[in-house]
């Protein structure tokens, strides 16, 4: 009954299947599939301490600030930390103030592994 086909049952499968979402999503959201590739990428260098998803996997945290404007963030985004973090908020990303999830970035439509959802992703008109 286990189906071969089934995407969980391969990961090179599933990483497939990931990078058709991402070809399907591109145009505006490029900067948000940025990120998608971030957070995986860390994770499979080993750098989670630094930046990372959640456990659940439905909104990413900063650990480690310093090393991420240093080290991460400029192999991703031409951009200085105020600025990427503004974008967060332009793209409609909500920064937790409570619970475990206190500090990290969420987004209904941001999720681990699952990119084609950032296509229902839009940037938010911003007013000060």
């Amino acid at each position: 009954s286990d189906n071969p086909e089934n995407p969980g049952n391969n990961p090179d499968m599933l990483e497939r299947e990931q990078a058709d979402e991402r070809d399907e999503v591109t145009g505006s959201n490029t900067y948000v599939l940025r990120l998608h590739e971030m957070l995986e990428e860390t994770a499979k260098e080993g750098k989670q301490d630094i930046v990372s998803w959640q456990p659940h996997g439905r909104a990413f945290r900063i650990h480690k600030e310093k090393e991420f404007v240093e080290d991460i963030m400029p192999r991703y985004f031409k951009a200085q930390l105020k600025s990427f973090l503004r974008w967060c908020r332009a793209w409609g990303f909500v920064r937790m103030t409570e619970g475990r999830d206190r500090g990290a970035w969420y987004h209904r439509y941001f999720v681990r592994g699952v990119v084609r959802l950032c296509k229902n992703m839009s940037r938010q008109q911003m007013f000060d």
